[in-house]
């Protein structure tokens, strides 16, 4: 892999992967179920 080759392709994926965007609203839609977990022994 070299970065000056490959970089434009990440741009597709960061678009899908990209956990920024707060809408999950087509998520839902589509009958989507979401897992969260959160836990305390963090230490």
């Amino acid at each position: 892999m070299q970065l000056e080759r490959d970089a434009p392709g990440f741009g597709f994926i960061e678009s899908i992967l990209n956990a920024t965007d707060p809408d999950l609203s087509a998520f839902q839609q589509r009958g989507g179920k979401l897992l969260m977990y959160f836990g305390w022994g963090e230490e």
